[in-house]
């Protein structure tokens, strides 16, 4: 690897590139969000209008066996949806991605979607079934197509105000990693008051003085001889430099 490569690799991503990075996420965890809400209140509906009150099946044109067996497609639906979506946020979990209220807004405008299209489509046109028979439809249909549309507004309130860290002011929502680690250097502390130490290069002979390796290190010479923690020769005479701190 060149040290080309290594500044390359290095160097943060720009704001263009972040805002590339973090589109697909937002939208990841809208869908995930929205398979999960989808999901759940089809699981629900099974579960409560189907099984535990009978109000209706999910085809009822036909004989009970075959509402039977479209419940338990219907169910077979519902689950699979929910599972998958957990694996789903269980892999954006592992890649440190949730964005929490993406993933809430989605919820929302699954569970508005799908109940809404349950309730126009489902009911009114294709007439697969009613909420509840032998009853007036009227404020069954009104509290059901009012939850959906209560759902699915809250869900776009819910995105219109999630955070976009396209924006300026906005919290980093995410965590970037280097591929190389750089070697950090280390800060040289004040000399005590009193002393006549100076943050330089010199040298007891008289010899030109090297340029510091690094504007963060000061580096002073003994003529004793002795070698500090981090010390090099001086240029030109046989005494050493060492670090001072």
């Amino acid at each position: 690897m060149t040290t080309r490569d290594i500044i390359a690799s290095s160097t943060p991503p720009s704001a263009a590139s972040r805002q590339g990075e973090e589109t697909p996420l937002h939208r990841r965890n809208v869908l995930v969000g929205f398979l999960f809400g989808c999901g759940i209140i089809a699981f629900l509906d099974e579960a409560v209008f189907h099984q535990l009150l009978h109000w209706h099946h999910f085809y009822d044109r036909s004989t009970g066996a075959a509402g039977l067996v479209s419940d338990g497609l219907f169910h077979a639906f519902s689950w699979f949806a929910t599972v998958a979506s957990l694996f789903l946020f269980a892999d954006l979990r592992r890649r440190r991605a949730v964005r929490t209220r993406w993933w809430v807004g989605g919820i929302l405008v699954g569970i508005g979607t799908f109940q809404l299209f349950d309730g126009v489509v489902h009911h009114k046109v294709l007439g697969l079934h009613e909420i509840r028979y032998g009853v007036d439809l009227l404020p069954y249909d009104l509290v059901w197509n009012g939850a959906a549309l209560a759902f699915l507004l809250a869900g776009l309130v819910v995105l219109r105000g999630a955070p976009c860290p396209s924006q300026p002011g906005s919290r980093r929502p995410f965590r970037t990693r280097c591929s190389t680690t750089l070697p950090v250097l280390p800060v040289p502390r004040r000399a005590p008051r009193g002393t006549s130490q100076r943050r330089s290069l010199s040298c007891s002979s008289g010899s030109p003085s090297p340029s510091p390796t690094s504007s963060r290190a000061a580096w002073r010479c003994s003529a004793d001889g002795q070698r500090g923690p981090s010390a090099e020769r001086c240029p030109g005479s046989g005494a050493r430099a060492s670090a001072w701190s």
